[in-house]
């Protein structure tokens, strides 16, 4: 079954179907469906109430879905996604699953950097080489301490690393060989408009793409810097805001300050408002603006391989392992909670095709059936308490396209 593409984005939410965009409340209340499709309330719902998660549904989904409902070989309905256990590269996957998992419960080292090559060559198979990550990760380290040398800051200048490390991000560092000689300079880091959301390719979401290529978004940029951060042991952060992540340290005071890496600039509190998506329960609740800790950071690569993973084969309960996982690593995790959301959204529809659309959702006729329908809703009404607001994606471009004209909030004031 091609099961709705779950992708990220972390971070760039846009619809899952064909439809209109929905909001988390529009929960269906009715307990009484009809066997017409085309009256058919259930029918209905299953195309708008959907959670975003980082791209447009399949065009095929419900056609792959009926056909795969068509060809079973029981008549018993199936109340689980069938595994992709047998397809080829998932146990890499699931390898993958498991090595995060050690990293989470400290039988491995905690670390950024090898926790996102794992997720990333889990989809790439062999084509990406560890060789070859880590010698560019350590080349990168390298010419920024090497900068640092050069213009008189000692390795342990926390402020010095961070306005070095910055530099090398957004801006350029000169490359001098032994004798002090300026042999090259680094580039910059920039913003790539083209294909946001990897639905045309998904490896576009990636780290090792950002390495290669100098251009990222707001899902690549900051994972980058942060591997750069952890090498270089300054302290620093991944946070989150309505459909982006961005960075999250201290100043010169030791008051907390963002880096928005799309354009290079620090800024407030207030200019990450100033979207207008994010209110006050997300604040409350700490889904959005709150630094994650390095174990909520590497729970959050968990998330990225479920969708990789659901982009690569479609969606099986490996997917709903994986966002579980990391949800118990950092509840506050609201891309997790919008991929179960929708997986369980799927789910119940998947089997409402398999019976036929019945006639009704009751509970001692259909105990199964009224149970998935019970936990689907009640995970709506979880997205609702936890303040989540839907920014379209155009609106989201549109944001984006404000940062160059937005300086007036922004303050370059990460300082040695």
């Amino acid at each position: 079954m091609n099961f709705p593409k779950i992708l990220s984005f972390l971070l760039i939410p846009v619809s899952l179907t064909a439809q209109n965009p929905i909001t988390p409340h529009s929960v269906v209340h009715s307990h009484q469906v009809t066997t017409s499709a085309s009256k058919n309330p259930l029918a209905q719902k299953r195309q708008q109430r959907t959670v975003h998660t980082g791209t447009q549904n399949n065009s095929q989904d419900n056609k792959a879905i009926i056909r795969e409902i068509q060809h079973m070989k029981s008549t018993e309905i199936q109340y689980e996604f069938p595994s992709k256990s047998h397809l080829r590269g998932t146990k890499r996957y699931y390898t993958t699953y498991d090595q995060l998992v050690a990293m989470l419960q400290e039988h491995l080292p905690l670390s950024i950097k090898d926790a996102v090559f794992l997720v990333e060559q889990a989809y790439s198979g062999e084509t990406l080489q560890k060789s070859w990550y880590d010698t560019e990760i350590e080349k990168s380290v390298s010419i920024i301490q090497d900068a640092m040398k050069s213009v008189g800051y000692e390795q342990d200048n926390e402020l010095g690393k961070k306005m070095l490390l910055h530099a090398f991000m957004s801006g350029t560092l000169e490359i001098r060989d032994n004798e002090d000689k300026v042999v090259g300079s680094t580039n910059a880091k920039k913003y790539d408009f083209e294909d946001i959301n990897g639905q045309e390719d998904w490896t576009k979401m990636f780290v090792t793409k950002l390495m290669r290529t100098n251009t990222g978004q707001c899902h690549s940029l900051p994972l980058l810097y942060l591997i750069l951060a952890e090498q270089l042991q300054i302290e620093a952060y991944l946070a989150f805001s309505p459909e982006h992540s961005y960075v999250k340290m201290k100043d010169n005071n030791g008051s907390w300050v963002n880096l928005e890496l799309t354009n290079g600039h620090y800024s407030t509190d207030q200019w990450l408002l100033s979207s207008g998506y994010v209110n006050a329960e997300a604040i409350q609740s700490g889904i959005y603006m709150k630094p994650k800790s390095k174990k909520e950071t590497i729970a959050y690569c968990l998330v990225d391989l479920a969708m990789g993973y659901a982009n690569k084969y479609g969606t099986d309960a490996f997917v709903l392992r994986c966002v579980d996982k990391a949800l118990e690593y950092d509840s506050k995790n609201i891309t997790a909670w919008q991929i179960k959301t929708n997986y369980y959204t799927y789910l119940f529809d998947y089997v409402a095709k398999q019976m036929g659309y019945p006639k009704s959702l009751d509970q001692n006729q259909y105990p199964q059936f009224h149970d998935l329908y019970t936990k689907r809703n009640e995970l709506y009404k979880h997205i609702d308490r936890l303040g989540y607001n839907y920014m379209p994606e155009e609106t989201y471009k549109t944001w984006l396209q404000t940062l160059e004209q937005r300086k007036d909030l922004q303050q370059k004031i990460i300082r040695p």
